[in-house]
C-alpha cells in the first residue's frame, strides 16, 4: 500500500508510515521503524496530523524527549487526540529514567492515551492507585492499539496471568509484541 500510495495518494504517506513503524516497534524491530520513519517529516505538507504523530513515535524510539515540545507547539488547539498521542509517546520516553518528569508531562491531560502513561508512571509508587487511574477495561469498539497497550499496562501493573493471557488473545502474534508493548 505505501508504494501504491507514493504514486496514487501522498497524502496517506505518513499515516502509512506510522502503522507499518509502529507495527515493527511492537515487534521490537527497532531499527526497521526508525528506518522507515526516518524521512516521515519530508511529507509534512502532505498531511501534517500524521507526520506529527510518526514524528513522536521517532522521538521515542530515539529516546530524543527535547524533541516533543516542539512537536506539541504545532499541534492545532482542536486537534485533542494528537496532542494525547503525542504526551502519550512523550511520558513514556521520560518514564525510562524518571516517573516524576513523566507525570509532569501529564498533568492536565486526560483521555485514554494518557491515562495509560499515568498509570504506569505511578505505578512504581503506588499499584492499587496504579490500576485506579488505569481504569476499565476499553470497550471493544476501541481501536485495538489502544486495547493492546491498556492491556500490557495492566499487566505490568499487575503481573497477574489473566492480564497477560487477554493481551495475548487480542493478537495473532501473541508474546511476539510484548516486549514492544512493555516499556
Amino acid at each position: 500500500m505505501l508504494a501504491t500510495n507514493r504514486t496514487l495518494n501522498q497524502n496517506n504517506i505518513p499515516g502509512d508510515i506510522l502503522q507499518l513503524a509502529e507495527l515493527h516497534s511492537f515487534l521490537f524491530l527497532t531499527n526497521k521503524a526508525l528506518e522507515l520513519l526516518s524521512d516521515v517529516d519530508s511529507y509534512y505538507k502532505t498531511n501534517p496530523r500524521w507526520t506529527l504523530e510518526a514524528e513522536a513515535l521517532k522521538a521515542y524510539l530515539e529516546n530524543t524527549p527535547e524533541t516533543f515540545p516542539n512537536l506539541l507547539h504545532q499541534v492545532k488547539p482542536w486537534e485533542r487526540s494528537l496532542q494525547q498521542r503525542i504526551q502519550f509517546f512523550w511520558a513514556r520516553s521520560l518514564r525510562k529514567t524518571s516517573s516524576e518528569k513523566a507525570l509532569k508531562v501529564l498533568e492536565n491531560t486526560d483521555g485514554s492515551w494518557t491515562t495509560i502513561e499515568k498509570a504506569l508512571a505511578i505505578k512504581s509508587q503506588n499499584d492499587k492507585e496504579a490500576l485506579t487511574i488505569l481504569g476499565d477495561i476499553p470497550k471493544k469498539r476501541e481501536i485495538m492499539e489502544l486495547r493492546l497497550y491498556y492491556h500490557a499496562a495492566r499487566f505490568e501493573i499487575t503481573r497477574d496471568t489473566t492480564d497477560l493471557q487477554t493481551f495475548l488473545d487480542l493478537t495473532l502474534a501473541s508474546e511476539r509484541l510484548l516486549p514492544g508493548f512493555i516499556a
